[in-house]
């Protein structure tokens, strides 16, 4: 494998929205570094108002498992960071899934001294301290919790699946 250096010169992005820097761009497009966004369950413990998911599909298979372990497996050595971003649904619901992956590739990235972070967008109802404290260990250390305002809206649009309010859990 040869060792590709991505020259880019900084006026080649100077346009860009949002005020992109070359550097930013150039890592993002890196073959040193790898995000994966991982959704171990559409499931969820809600029923926003606003949801478009139909919360068919449960927790991923085994198989699909062993393919993402593989795949961490077989870039880790080539990477300078890796990062997992767990989405859903609710990756909680599937927290033994979030863990197992986190686990590993933690494992590995520590075995070719990798970068690795990572993190949850969740409406954290199932997020407790000694859960956050492991998820943590695990260098997924970055939680999007998600609000909808105050108490009163929030509940009005972010019930539990059997309709209850979540502000005051989360």
């Amino acid at each position: 494998m040869s060792d590709v250096s991505y020259k880019i010169k900084p006026s080649t992005f100077a346009n860009l929205p949002g005020g992109f820097t070359a550097r930013q761009i150039a890592a993002s497009i890196s073959p040193k570094f790898l995000e994966l966004i991982i959704l171990p369950t559409e499931k969820c413990n809600f029923r926003c108002t606003y949801c478009y998911e139909d919360f068919e599909i449960g927790a991923m298979s085994e198989g699909t498992i062993l393919g993402i372990e593989n795949l961490i497996s077989r870039r880790v050595p080539t990477l300078e960071k890796l990062r997992l971003s767990w989405f859903g649904g609710e990756p909680l619901v599937a927290k033994k899934i979030v863990l197992r992956i986190a686990s590993h590739a933690k494992l590995v990235c520590e075995q070719h001294n990798v970068n690795f972070d990572g993190g949850l967008t969740t409406n954290a109802y199932l997020l407790t301290s000694d859960l956050a404290a492991l998820l943590i260990s695990l260098k997924q250390n970055f939680f999007q919790i998600t609000l909808d305002g105050w108490k009163a809206a929030h509940d009005d649009r972010r019930k539990r699946a059997d309709g209850l309010g979540t502000f005051d859990q989360i």
